[in-house]
């Protein structure tokens, strides 16, 4: 990885390459940080192998406090019409592809996010390390209401009952999906059409961090889904991009873009720039 992302060194005769083939090697030191040519990418394998070299806590896209502090910045700012508003609402709350960050505990001791009550917050992953690695931070009997989950996500989520999650999140997990899945259909029929009849068809939200670029970043793929509302979010100084799709109707933002948090996020309403109907899927 050093070799991959480091400069040619003064005077050597080594030719500076540009475009496309410096796009790859960023990509490849981001997004592949232990990528070992033996183990598939797409393995359990190789994640396990990944989180056996690190054991720090860890989050693809922002930090783990700006990501908990995101998230119900963005329920308030996009509030359902129907009253009650977001708190109370958030009854069914999953991450996707939890690794070692710890965004789902925060979440879970946000009461203006989830009701008084205990709610079901749920963190899958593959990664056996992985898991056993956040049961051993949060032992379930400390932290009622907290999930983990070792099990595959396409599996995972076509297993979920229809129109029950209130709110879905993921942090750079469908970047390495795509990278997995060769196909986009195959992403479609295997991730994100799942992800879409997960969802409360009234409040349901799924917020999706991506380290992509608007182009290369999965933006195509969520503009041709059913859902009501699309908005990309940006925080300061951060080239990575988070997507928030929603379903029901909502509050339209005062103007676009917005900012959350004392400006510390922008974030830009592309609602009319969906494609199709809500109810192709239904």
């Amino acid at each position: 990885r050093k070799k991959a992302c480091s400069s040619p060194r003064k005077g050597s005769d080594m030719k500076i390459l540009t475009g496309p083939v410096i796009v790859l090697t960023w990509l490849c030191c981001r997004l592949h940080p232990t990528r070992s040519s033996e183990v598939p990418y797409s393995s359990p394998e190789y994640w396990d192998q990944h989180h056996r070299m690190s054991s720090e806590v860890f989050n693809w896209v922002w930090s783990d406090e700006d990501f908990a502090q995101f998230i119900p910045a963005i329920l308030s700012a996009t509030e359902p019409v129907t009253a009650g508003g977001v708190k109370g609402r958030m009854q069914d709350v999953v991450e996707l592809g939890h690794g070692t960050s710890e965004v789902t505990a925060l979440l879970a001791n946000r009461r203006d996010v989830l009701p008084q009550k205990p709610a079901v917050v749920s963190a899958v992953d593959y990664s056996q390390v992985a898991h056993k690695r956040m049961l051993q931070r949060f032992p379930p009997g400390a932290n009622p209401g907290l999930n983990f989950v070792h099990a595959d996500i396409a599996k995972f989520l076509h297993a979920r009952e229809k129109g029950k999650t209130d709110l879905m999140f993921e942090s750079s997990t469908l970047d390495a999906l795509r990278l997995g899945i060769p196909k986009a259909n195959d992403v479609f029929e295997q991730v994100l059409q799942p992800i879409f009849s997960c969802m409360n068809p009234e409040h349901g939200t799924y917020v999706s961090a991506s380290t992509y670029s608007k182009q290369n970043g999965p933006l195509k793929f969520f503009l041709h889904q059913p859902w009501d509302h699309l908005h990309l979010c940006k925080k300061k100084k951060s080239t990575d991009i988070v997507y928030v799709m929603m379903r029901g109707q909502r509050k339209p933002p005062v103007s676009s873009p917005y900012f959350l948090a004392g400006k510390k996020y922008k974030s830009w309403d592309f609602t009319h720039k969906l494609k199709r109907p809500s109810d192709l899927y239904q």
